[in-house]
Order: structure tokens, then C-alpha cells, then sequence
């Protein structure tokens, strides 16, 4: 099938019925391989994307029926048998990182007729090259945030001795998860530089002839000048990278490719302070040593600026609230994290927090039941003090019955509260005392209520109006 032309050797998009690239004079070929079927397993279906190595396709994998990428190299790279070998070597290096914010390689290979290719997974995501042309530069929060993942990526790459070589804005590739919107994935170490250890330095970097491995723009001074490199010339271009997340433009810009790249050995970049008036000074000094024209002065591993940039994010205001005054309140400590869930989909950033001890109040409900324990505390305090007298029958218990009939309201009132409402007059002594129904018998009785326990308080209440010297006969 037949398709847009680009140069086969520099990517540059030419002109239909162009025989020679107007940028570099190589002759041109279609380049465009929609329909084919790779290794029996993956169907070009559509080219998405073209760079210095080769041309991307949205592919299927038939066995699995599952959208891939697919990468295939430029038909000049074929063509020479170092480079065939450098790349099956780098592929099968890149092919072991596991990393989550690197790009699984799915397969490699090469196909009867030569062509090179790399099967990795299909990421549903805008690259921040992209994504700093529509928005033009991005909140500290979230530029130190994408920095972050990256060097995730890159320790575990360095950890193996491979070293990226071209990180760009184009290889950080940014995907909206369900719980994580901006998350980061590095694309291109399946060409990148290795770094062997048995061989050394010196033998252990291989070279491709005639051909720049890196863009000017982010190259590292030693790597310009073609010197030994390793992980700290990564960290040169995420310095890069984050200086044009920061303030929106390149350090070094504008011109020819040898300019930029002389300016890159020659020039400090300017200063961040001076371009933006939002990012903290923590983080200027971080961009700063990540610039720094000799490796020695750079920060050395991946893992000490992810140090940095953790210590340096907790002057960050949070992007997505506003500042609350919390004067009166326990001061907090706000640490940058993994990206937390963001459901609005805010462009900003928000931060995952780590706070440390607050003194809080009481919830509400815990002092109501303090309240109500206290309470309950007095009410049977007041009970018990008040004697029998002030005892209630149970309820739905019966009623005790009345001994006496002829029981005087200030009596009645005495049985009820446990108190004498009052002088109650003295029952009558003699046969009118027996016709009155009380019995010697009575002050020795029980009355059980229906489901309760005995009660005494009737007959107590009587026998204390009794005189001392009662004229009633037993019966």
C-alpha cells in the first residue's frame, strides 16, 4: 500500500513527487506499510506517528486480538549489519525493564525481507510535547509530579546500565487512568545507548555512523562532544525538560542545530526567577544543578533528584484549593506523592499529602454520650440519697396494694415522696383501731407487687404514725 512520503533517513515529511528529501538530499520511499502483517502476528492498521528512527503504526495483535504499537525502522538503519546488531541488543535490554512508568516491549525482530521492527504496548495518551503546545507551561505541582515518574523510569533503565540518550517532551507520553490522570509513560529505550559493564566505558557504548543519536535542543554538553556518558546525561535533559515545563521555552533555542548545540557547551542557562515569578526557589536551585555544564556537578543518580524534588514540593501551595488560614490550628506538612485520584479531571495537579499528627477535637457524638454518662451519673446519685420512699414500681408492674383505707393525704404524700407532707393525726386506738382493719400482723406482712419485689413502704409509713402504746388485739 502507498501513503504519505517521508525521507527515509531523517523523517522529514516531503512533498508528493519529490524524489530527494529538500532537508538532508537523501532519496525519498514511501514509507507508509499500512496492511501488512508482521511476523504472522501484527497488522499494521494505521501510521500514528514518524521520528528519526523509524515510523510508528497503530497495530493489532492477532493472537490476542489487542491494539499495539509497532515501530519500524527506517529501511536505510537495515541495511547495515552493525546496526541490526546494536538494535537487536538494545531491544532485548529495553525489552527487561518492568518498570510501570516505562513502555513494555511486547516483541522485536527482523523480517524476511529486513525490515526491523518493535511490537510495544499502545498508549491511549498525548505526549508532552503536545501538551506544553496547548497549554504553554504547567503549574509547579504537577511539572515536579511528570519530573517525578520520569526518574522512576530512569533509575530502574540506570540500575541496568542503559542510558536513554534522546529524553524529550516527545518520549514522555501522559495517559488519563481512572484513578491516576496524568500518568507517565517513557517512551524509546528500545534505541537506546547501552552501557556494558564487562566492557567498560569506552568499549561498551556503541555508535551508529553518520547518524545523531539525540536532539540538540536536550543534549548534554559530553554528549555533544561526544565524550563517555552516562545516567547523569539523562538527568541533563530532564533538566531541560523541566525548565519548558516551568517557564514555557527551551534554555537553549532558536538557529541552527550547531548554534543550539554551542550554546549548549558555552552558555548557563538563563534564570528561571527571571522568565516566571511562581516557582519556588527550592526548585530553581534543582533545575539549575540538573544545567550544570560538567556531570561531576550534577545531581549523581536518579534517585537523589526524586530526593530533591520530594524535599523541594512541600513549599508548594496546593494547585487545586486555595490557602486557608489554619492560624488556630496545628500546622500540617505537605509532601508530594504519587498523583491522588482526580475525578474532575483538573489540567492542575492535586498532591497526595502525608500529614503529620494534628490535635483534633472530640467529635460531637462523643461528647453528647459524656454529657448523657454525667447526667445519668446525677439522676441515680439523687435516686439512692432519696431513700425507699422514692422508689417507683416498675413499669408494667401492678401497683402495691393499700393496707390502710383510711390513709390521710398528708400520709398519702409521705408514701410518695419518703418525706412527711405535714402532721398526719393519730389513728384511732381501741376496737376502732381493729374495725379500721390493722392488725399487730401488718408491720410484719410483705405486699409483693404482680412482677416485682416486695415493698415495705406502705407499712412503714403506718407503723412511724402509730402511737407508742397501741390498744389493738390480735385477732
Amino acid at each position: 500500500m502507498t501513503g504519505p512520503s517521508d525521507c527515509s533517513a531523517c523523517a522529514t515529511p516531503v512533498p508528493v513527487g519529490v524524489t530527494f528529501c529538500p532537508a538532508c538530499g537523501c532519496r525519498v520511499r514511501l514509507t507508509d506499510h499500512s496492511g501488512l502483517v508482521v511476523k504472522g502476528n501484527f497488522r499494521l492498521d494505521e501510521r500514528i506517528g514518524a521520528g528519526g528512527m523509524g515510523v510508528i503504526y497503530r497495530a493489532c495483535q492477532l493472537s490476542l486480538d489487542k491494539v499495539v504499537a509497532v515501530k519500524v525502522l527506517h529501511e536505510h538503519l537495515a541495511a547495515d549489519q552493525g546496526i541490526v546488531s546494536r538494535f537487536h541488543r538494545e531491544a532485548h535490554a529495553a525489552g527487561s525493564l518492568r518498570h510501570p512508568h516505562t513502555i513494555t516491549i511486547i516483541d522485536f525482530g527482523q523480517t524476511h525481507d529486513g525490515m526491523l521492527f518493535i511490537a510495544m504496548e499502545y498508549l491511549d495518551g498525548r505526549d508532552l510535547g503536545r501538551i506544553l503546545g496547548a497549554s504553554g507551561r504547567l503549574p509547579p505541582k504537577r511539572a515536579v509530579h511528570i519530573a517525578m515518574q520520569v526518574l522512576e523510569a530512569l533509575d530502574e533503565a540506570h540500575a541496568e546500565g542503559i542510558v536513554h540518550r534522546d529524553l524529550k517532551p516527545e518520549n514522555i507520553v501522559i495517559s488519563s487512568l481512572r484513578m491516576e490522570p496524568d500518568f507517565v509513560k517513557v517512551l524509546d529505550f528500545g534505541i537506546a545507548k547501552i552501557q556494558d559493564p564487562k566492557r567498560g566505558d569506552a568499549a561498551g557504548f556503541r555508535t551508529i555512523a553518520g547518524l545523531v543519536c539525540g536532539t540538540p535542543e536536550y543534549m548534554a554538553p559530553e554528549q555533544i562532544r561526544g565524550d563517555p556518558i552516562d545516567g547523569r546525561t539523562d538527568l541533563y535533559a530532564l533538566g531541560v525538560v523541566l525548565f519548558e515545563m516551568l517557564t514555557g521555552q527551551l534554555p537553549f533555542s532558536g538557529g541552527p542545530m550547531l548554534s543550539v548545540a554551542t550554546r549548549q557547551l558555552t552558555e548557563p542557562p538563563p534564570a528561571i526567577s527571571a522568565l516566571v515569578s511562581d516557582v519556588p526557589p527550592a526548585l530553581e536551585a534543582i533545575v539549575e544543578r540538573l544545567l550544570s555544564k560538567d556531570p561531576n556537578s550534577r545531581y549523581p543518580s536518579a534517585r537523589a533528584v526524586h530526593a530533591a524534588l520530594l524535599a523541594a514540593s512541600r513549599s508548594f501551595s496546593s494547585p487545586r484549593t486555595p490557602a486557608v488560614d489554619t492560624s488556630d490550628e496545628p500546622t500540617t506538612e505537605t509532601v508530594s506523592g504519587s498523583w491522588p485520584p482526580n475525578p474532575s479531571r483538573d489540567p492542575q495537579r492535586p498532591s497526595a499529602t502525608l500529614s503529620a499528627p494534628r490535635l483534633r477535637r472530640p467529635p460531637r457524638w462523643i461528647v453528647a454520650i459524656a454529657a448523657g454518662i454525667v447526667a445519668v451519673s446525677a439522676a441515680l446519685t439523687v435516686f439512692v440519697r432519696g431513700g425507699p420512699g422514692s422508689r417507683s414500681a416498675p413499669e408494667g408492674s401492678e401497683a402495691p396494694r393499700q393496707l390502710h383505707a383510711n390513709v390521710s393525704p398528708a400520709t398519702a404524700a409521705a408514701d410518695e415522696t419518703g418525706r412527711p407532707q405535714g402532721k398526719a393525726p393519730a389513728p384511732p386506738t381501741g376496737p376502732a383501731a381493729h374495725a379500721g382493719g390493722v392488725s399487730p400482723e401488718a408491720g410484719k406482712s410483705d405486699t409483693v407487687p404482680a412482677g416485682g419485689a416486695p415493698s415495705r413502704q406502705p407499712v412503714e409509713s403506718l407503723a412511724s404514725a402509730a402511737p407508742p402504746h397501741g390498744t389493738a388485739s390480735s385477732p
